[in-house]
């Protein structure tokens, strides 16, 4: 059963929701595209470009892996950022995370995905550029080993539950119905990957 959601909580990022609804439209439309892949199942690079593509695509400009300032005025370095983006004239600087995150009941959801949002954040209060927005975002893919299979619905109302009660500023996430029961084996036992998730806060 397909099944989306959207939440921007944090009025200085309402600029966002076009933006994330794209995040949802494209990775649903790739999944009906190409049957047996996903957008939201690779690594940390791979969903910065697809966020990435959604700013382009909402009338926004971004730039990823670039080199910048880094640190608090007085103890400065040089560096690179994750991403810079900007929508209508507000400028964005993020550091992100990816994780691979089991929804097994044995699994300590809330604990793991707060922590990787976290150590987004983090990373990015090292931003020196006053005027802009820095952002932490988190990227979530969601896994169950084939095993759990008949208790996938439950389970995944279950993490929905959990990731609700996380602090961010924003969240979005997107359970295609056709990429559903897409797997890929995982230590030669096969894993489900049933949705991708976005947390996101300012730092």
């Amino acid at each position: 059963m397909e099944d989306d959601y959207l939440e921007i909580r944090q009025d200085k990022l309402k600029e966002l929701s076009k933006t994330l609804k794209i995040w949802i439209r494209n990775i649903k439309q790739f999944s009906k595209d190409f049957e047996n892949d996903a957008l939201y199942w690779y690594n940390e690079r791979a969903s910065l470009s697809v966020f990435a593509g959604a700013v382009w695509l909402s009338g926004g400009y971004a730039l990823e892996e670039f080199s910048a300032t880094k640190g608090s005025l007085g103890e400065e370095w040089k560096g690179r950022k994750d991403l810079w983006f900007c929508l209508n004239q507000q400028e964005y600087i993020v550091e992100a995370k990816f994780k691979y995150q089991s929804f097994s009941p044995q699994a300590k959801i809330f604990d793991k995905i707060k922590q990787t949002l976290n150590e987004a954040c983090s990373d990015a209060k090292k931003s020196v550029e006053k005027d802009n927005i820095s952002l932490g975002l988190c990227f979530i893919a969601p896994y169950l080993p084939k095993s759990k299979e008949k208790d996938m619905e439950s389970l995944i109302e279950s993490l929905k539950k959990e990731l609700l009660k996380i602090d961010y500023d924003f969240l979005a996430w997107i359970f295609p119905e056709v990429s559903g029961r897409l797997s890929y084996p995982k230590n030669n036992i096969p894993i489900f990957y049933p949705g991708g998730v976005v947390l996101g806060k300012i730092a």
